[in-house]
């Protein structure tokens, strides 16, 4: 089938269509995820807060207090981090399922001449493993991406009010970074599409090799079958390992990106610092809102390398739901009650054009006689 770039309305298609059925727990989902984002921006400001305090030598008390607010809300924030965990991947599955399920029943309706055309193990990798790289595509990708922008807001937001130079230079820093990730977002699309047609291939040799191993051991054949499916292997091998590299590329450009990111903040912090601007403890701030900064986008680069994988899948998944070439029933006709002659004569049927099955096929039955409805009289022949 010829290969078609995927659009954002099919995405928003298939996101929408499985996960509608659970808006209840997206909801709580992104309730929790966004109560983690308020946390991460309130620990920077009293660990800035117990800074200046102890080189001021404010009393004892005090610090411990501001110590043990950043352990609870420490605490707080790892019990969200869980709690998004185990939602993100209860909806992931209850998602990935239901699509499990709609391409089995696709499958069930489609032609044998579809199925003679692809092996068992093809198919439980075209339903089973393709649906598995959208796992995150469904529970995680447009939360965290969301979520992301309003962390970036946020701390941006507080970085302003902190001082409007390091504001300026980290939301120039935040442009930059954006623009160089979203220029590579579709650069390993190809390679992890040509990585699943590898692994559907091989699994599907597998199969049908462990399917007939007694005929592969009656006719001498094992080296042989070991040969080819190293061969298939071989090209998984390969086709993973091209993909590994162009999703890499973006994480390695990311790495480079989020390093000056880190110099930029403490250049202007040492900046202002020298000039009497901001205190000690608003340094480790800008520092640490530059590092909130970057697990942001480093969360958009992965969601990206993720939908590099998801597109894969996708784009299988939907051209396999849209292929249709289901045998077409022909006229329908009430039967009337009781015993009924039927007779079949010059019958001609075949799952492939070139392969018939039956050639002028004839049955003739007749059940008028028979009270237990056997057959009578019955003949089949070739012509």
């Amino acid at each position: 089938m010829e290969q078609r770039k995927l659009g954002l309305a099919t995405y928003r298609q298939v996101f929408w269509r499985y996960l509608r059925p659970h808006i209840g727990r997206v909801a709580l989902l992104a309730v929790v995820l966004l109560s983690s984002i308020g946390l991460q921006l309130i620990r920077p400001q009293i660990v800035r807060g117990f800074i200046d305090q102890a080189q001021q030598q404010a009393a004892l008390e005090r610090l411990i207090w501001a110590a043990a607010a950043y352990l609870v809300l420490g605490l707080v924030a790892q019990g969200a981090d869980l709690l998004a965990m185990y939602l993100s991947t209860d909806l992931g599955f209850a998602a990935t399922n239901t699509m499990r399920e709609d391409l089995t029943a696709h499958c069930l309706r489609l032609s044998m001449a579809f199925h003679n055309d692809r092996t068992p193990g093809e198919m439980i990798e075209r339903i089973d493993g393709d649906v598995t790289a959208l796992s995150n595509f469904f529970s995680q990708f447009v939360i965290r991406l969301l979520g992301s922008a309003l962390l970036i807001i946020g701390v941006l937001i507080a970085l302003y009010l902190e001082d409007w130079r390091v504001g300026v230079a980290l939301t120039l820093f935040v442009v930059v970074s954006f623009v160089v990730l979203m220029s590579m977002r579709d650069a390993a699309v190809k390679e992890s599409e040509q990585e699943r047609e590898a692994s559907a291939e091989m699994y599907g040799f597998l199969e049908e090799r462990l399917e007939g191993l007694d005929d592969i051991r009656a006719n001498g054949a094992s080296r042989y079958t070991m040969n080819r499916f190293h061969e298939r292997i071989r090209e998984y091998y390969q086709a993973g390992l091209r993909a590994f590299r162009a999703r890499t590329v973006i994480w390695r450009t990311a790495m480079f990106v989020f390093g000056q990111g880190q110099v930029l903040a403490l250049l202007v912090a040492a900046l202002l610092y020298t000039q009497g601007f901001i205190t000690i403890g608003t340094i480790y701030l800008l520092y640490a809102y530059t590092g909130m900064l970057l697990d942001p986008l480093e969360q958009i680069v992965h969601q990206i390398q993720d939908l590099q994988k998801a597109a894969a899948g996708i784009q299988r998944t939907t051209e396999l739901l849209m292929r249709d070439d289901r045998v077409p029933d022909g006229e329908r006709n009430d039967v009337p009650s009781g015993a009924l002659d039927l007779t079949f004569d010059g019958v001609h049927f075949g799952y492939e054009d070139d392969e018939p099955v039956f050639r002028g096929y004839r049955l003739i039955s007749n059940r008028a006689q028979n009270s237990d409805y056997s057959v009578a009289r019955a003949a089949a022949r070739r012509r």
